[in-house]
């Protein structure tokens, strides 16, 4: 039993505790508690020795010869996969890897056997599981939930400007999406958040420290850089702006990550062991890549960026590889639901008068991508066309294919985000807080959209898409709107809202208030990666790039109702009746409709929308690259193709105001270099 203790702990235990070591957040957004944390590791440790040893005590209770030959195989097979690990570590070839492991775990298998002295080694390595456990729950940033107390108690200070507090935090939201073509909030798109603008201090050069959620929202909450290996606890980060207005302000937070004590914000804790079962199966998931040489795989020695890649891959869902999975392991993240509930906790007085601060953080506008601006959804696969897998992160493919159809989706979702903020502002001016409460409504991060791109990890091409957020701060008693271009972060929220009720910090913070004097342009932004590697961001260089890949620049028909969907080539198409536009050449293709039935019977006014469309055509000569979509004899969006022999598939996105009560018809085309409509069967 000793020798398989100690086997597993180097081939099994070590290499998934140091991965799971360097991506820690993982336990907090599944809300794994340390309980959850100490039973995670002791099932890693005990349990593949324990199986082991059960198999072969029950083959030896058959016949001693089998016991032996079974517990010698189990042996081979652990010293192969080590040694594997090992070459792997170092880089060499699968092919290699595989057969010289498969050559050195017999080498190693025959020493345990023939040799007493070998076995004796492994004796005295018997303390190496119970030291890689120790390493992981104590020297890692898992250590802050294991040894957590609760988190800090709420701080007695003195508020010289008593108000209530209402912050919003969204999500993938770059500012880009807000701008139009006069580099200022486009109200067209955005009526509700140009009204914001207009009441409000509306910072349009502002930028987040770091491309993930459990890195930039603590950075706003608490006005500090965020550092690798942060976890995003109340423990770890206490000086936060919820332990600093816990005694002052009565609390109504409705957070995504742990960052609110739990002695001030009353929240429905899962038992110890809620997800214990999917974690389980990443972590046997993250052996099976440890272990198999071919292709994307983490080595034993995981470097932070490799690790959180793993879980990225893992997530199961390429619309949110941007995070491992959220506590609540789904959509309703984004549930509209949700922001109801926050608005009828603010609308409840403050407990003995005091003034309310509500907190709310929602996966919007983040993908999956299935809202219009009316709170209408629509079905689509969670797989998004035209990426690849780039080391765990989506990245849009180099021809650009299927990226304005992301596009569409995202300012759709986005449009949806500014009616939330218009029913907010409604919400509280009704319930008479609007005009004495601080409004701060800003993001975490951005996305980016940009061909042969990633969406998220940061690249020199990308970072003015994933790093400049939108950030809006409304003082208690403030009517007139003033924009700033100033050099802004989001390490400034904390101090400025500080700032605004007149109370002291009393921890040291790397932002300033907003209010008060600004920092140089040229001084340079930390923007922490993936990696651990400080980003310093030229604001005065890239700042232009922002305005380069607005919404105005996308999409530049102020006034056109379909301004979104006329994007891209062939978009001048929408909205033009099929008859009108000159007819191309017969083609010979064939083209199938994915769930045609669903337009049988529409229901325009219905919850859900077939608005989604996509389907496959073959017999298409490979020059023919692109198709329009009609529906009712309207074009209602053009398609790329996917590329490759047989079938291809294309994907559009009807615009809602298309479609009429009942049967609705739709036509494909394929669309050719001048524009013309060719039928398809």
């Amino acid at each position: 039993m000793v020798e398989l203790l100690v086997l597993t702990g180097f081939v099994v235990a070590q290499p998934v505790l140091d991965v799971y070591g360097k991506a820690s957040e993982v336990f907090v957004f599944r809300d794994i508690s340390g309980v959850g944390v100490l039973a995670f590791t002791a099932t890693v440790v005990v349990v593949p020795p324990l199986a082991l040893w059960l198999v072969g005590s029950a083959a030896a209770a058959v016949n001693d010869g089998a016991g032996r030959l079974v517990h010698a195989g189990c042996v081979l097979v652990l010293w192969v996969a080590l040694w594997v690990e090992v070459l792997a570590y170092l880089d060499a070839p699968p092919a290699f890897a595989l057969v010289v492991g498969a050559l050195l775990g017999v080498c190693s298998t025959a020493l345990f056997t023939l040799r007493p002295a070998f076995r004796m080694w492994l004796s005295y390595a018997s303390p190496a599981p119970l030291v890689f456990a120790l390493v992981f729950l104590l020297l890692t940033p898992v250590s802050g939930l294991v040894l957590a107390d609760g988190g800090p108690v709420a701080q007695k200070v003195t508020i010289g400007q008593p108000a209530p507090v209402v912050m919003v935090v969204l999500d993938e939201f770059p500012l880009a999406s807000l701008l139009g073509a006069d580099d200022q909030i486009d109200a067209d798109l955005y009526p509700h958040l140009a009204a914001l603008q207009a009441s409000s201090n509306t910072y349009l050069n502002a930028t987040s420290n770091s491309p993930r959620t459990p890195y930039s929202v603590p950075s706003m909450l608490t006005g500090q850089l965020p550092a690798e290996g942060d976890l995003p606890t109340a423990a770890t980060r206490p000086d936060n702006l919820f332990a600093l207005l816990g005694r002052s302000h009565d609390l109504r937070v409705h957070e995504l990550l742990s960052m609110c004590p739990d002695e001030l914000c009353s929240r429905e804790r899962r038992s110890a062991l809620d997800g214990f079962g999917s974690l389980l199966g990443n972590g046997v998931e993250t052996f099976v890549e440890i272990v198999d040489p071919r292709g994307e795989q983490v080595t034993p020695g995981a470097d932070r960026g490799e690790a959180v890649a793993a879980m990225r891959r893992r997530s199961g869902d390429p619309s949110r590889a941007g995070e491992p999975s959220f506590r609540a392991e789904g959509s309703d993240l984004l549930l509209p639901d949700r922001f109801s509930a926050f608005l009828d906790d603010l609308d409840r007085p403050g407990r003995g008068g005091c003034p309310v601060f509500g907190f709310f953080h929602i996966l919007l506008p983040h993908a999956p991508w299935l809202l219009t601006p009316t709170g209408q959804r629509y079905a689509a696969p969670p797989s998004l066309p035209g990426v690849l897998d780039m080391d765990g992160e989506i990245a849009w493919e180099a021809d650009g294919r299927f990226l304005n159809l992301a596009r569409q989706r995202h300012l759709l979702q986005v449009q949806y985000v500014d009616r939330m903020v218009g029913e907010l502002m409604r919400r509280l001016t009704a319930a008479g807080t609007w005009d004495d409460a601080l409004v701060v409504l800003t993001a975490d991060h951005g996305v980016a959209f940009r061909a042969g791109q990633p969406r998220r990890a940061p690249t020199a091409a990308n970072l003015s898409e994933i790093a400049w957020v939108p950030l809006f701060v409304k003082e208690p008693g403030q009517r007139t709107g003033s924009t700033s271009m100033a050099n802004a972060q989001l390490i400034d929220v904390a101090p400025t809202v500080a700032d605004v009720l007149d109370v002291p910090l009393p921890w040291q913070v790397d932002g300033r208030s907003l209010l008060g004097t600004a920092r140089p342009m040229s001084q340079r932004r930390p923007f922490l990666d993936d990696g651990g590697e400080v980003l310093r961001l030229d604001g005065v260089r890239l700042r232009p790039e922002v305005w380069a890949r607005s919404v105005g620049e996308f999409a530049p028909a102020v006034g056109d109702t379909l301004r979104v969907f006329r994007t891209g080539p062939g978009g001048d198409l929408v909205g033009r009746t099929a008859a009108e536009v000159e007819p191309g050449p017969p083609v010979a293709g064939r083209v199938r409709l994915k769930l045609p039935h669903s337009w049988d019977s529409v229901q325009p006014a219905a919850d859900l929308l077939p608005l989604y469309r996509t389907g496959t055509v073959r017999g298409l000569p490979a020059s023919v690259t692109r198709v329009a979509v009609a529906v009712n004899g309207v074009v209602a969006g053009v398609s790329d193709l996917t590329r490759g022999p047989g079938d291809r598939t294309f994907a559009v996105l009807v615009p809602p105001s298309m479609l009429r009560e009942g049967s609705n018809v739709l036509d494909v085309y394929v669309v050719d270099g001048a524009g013309r409509l060719s039928p398809l069967r």
